[in-house]
């Protein structure tokens, strides 16, 4: 009988639990963030630049990605490389700030305008079709 793997969790984490089920022979469980980044229920958390994005109380909707706008400038707009920061910060125990994520967002924003990012490994797909259909024209 074959072993069952989750697929709970984001893609990327459901890509490198099949990738190590391949390479082991084992499954992985999910990572599981720390109660510091979870809202807790029946708390407020208004959007201002001190509150922390939490898991629960962060949404990624229009009145969101108004105040990112206001934080930020007109040209904001959710990204993948945001939302993996902060994903990444989550993991950590760490929520980020809205002011942080701001601050951070604009960094990258600013450094993509000379350097390349590097595709993320879940789009080698998409990319290689793009890349194949165009060399095909």
């Amino acid at each position: 009988m074959t072993p069952q793997l989750s697929s709970s969790g984001k893609k990327k984490d459901l890509i490198l639990r099949i990738l190590a089920y391949f390479k082991s022979g084992k499954k992985q469980e999910l990572i599981d963030f720390p109660d510091s980044s979870r809202a807790r229920k029946g708390e407020k958390y208004p959007l201002q630049p001190k509150t922390k994005i939490l898991i629960g109380a962060y949404k990624n909707d229009l009145v969101t990605r108004m105040f990112f706008k206001e934080l930020i400038g007109d040209h904001f707009h959710f990204t993948a490389f945001g939302i993996d920061w902060i994903n990444e910060r989550w993991a950590k125990g760490d929520p980020p700030t809205y002011q942080e994520f701001a601050s951070f967002w604009k960094k990258e924003y600013e450094s993509r305008k000379t350097q390349k990012a590097t595709p993320k490994k879940e789009w080698a797909y998409l990319n290689f079709i793009a890349t194949s259909s165009a060399s095909a024209l």
